[in-house]
């Protein structure tokens, strides 16, 4: 589909994050409804990540049907599962992706990681192998399918983090985990995920998306 955007974002709702829950809810929240505000078909999915991982928007739901996040939809606790959510989101976005027929599939996606601490719970992709798996995913959807990932994160070196399930560093960006760097750091993603969508991969490779994060 010409012009249109599967938008993934994989967010961290461990225990850690629930001095800043209301921040994280906000500034997806206003992600959202600037996404929303853009021209252009676009469809996005959540994966909230603890311990385990959901779906809390399902796979590739049309923007427009996206409602807000809520204190009751966004509760932080437990651990964090981060690798198990990232794998699952990509391996569950690439099946759709494929039974769909060409002319109705996506021409561009972009998968955004948040969070604000290091991986300590998955089950399914674990230990070296687990991240080896993860960088053979990552690869290749980025080489075979041009798709883009951002990592961003707070308390953890992002850089090392998104190197270690296969996330250029290039794009990969630390956000102070303050209010102000929570916000700011959905709103630096919300500009990143405009300039993909009006200019693919090059538009997000030239945007100034880092010097909105704090």
């Amino acid at each position: 589909m010409k012009n249109a955007t599967e938008i993934i974002v994989v967010m961290d709702k461990s225990g850690s994050m629930n001095p800043r829950a209301t921040d994280a809810i906000g500034g997806f929240n206003t992600l959202l409804t600037e996404q929303q505000a853009q021209p252009g078909e676009a469809f996005l999915t959540l994966v909230l990540f603890d311990t385990t991982y959901t779906f809390a928007v399902p796979l590739g739901t049309p923007l427009k049907d996206v409602v807000p996040l809520t204190a009751e939809t966004y509760r932080p606790g437990g651990n964090t599962a981060l690798n198990d959510a990232l794998a699952r989101a990509i391996i569950e976005t690439g099946k759709r992706l494929s039974d769909m027929n060409e002319a109705d599939r996506p021409d561009k996606v972009i998968c955004v990681v948040i969070t604000d601490g290091e991986e300590n719970s998955s089950q399914e992709y674990h230990g070296p192998e687990g991240k080896k798996l993860i960088q053979e995913m990552v690869k290749h959807q980025e080489e075979k399918y041009n798709w883009a990932f951002m990592y961003l994160g707070t308390g953890v070196d992002a850089f090392a983090q998104a190197a270690q399930v296969g996330i250029s560093p290039a794009m990969a960006a630390n956000f102070s985990g303050d209010s102000q760097g929570t916000r700011s750091a959905y709103s630096g993603t919300s500009h990143a995920v405009s300039d993909y969508r009006s200019g693919g991969k090059s538009g997000l490779d030239k945007s100034s998306w880092k010097g909105k994060i704090n």
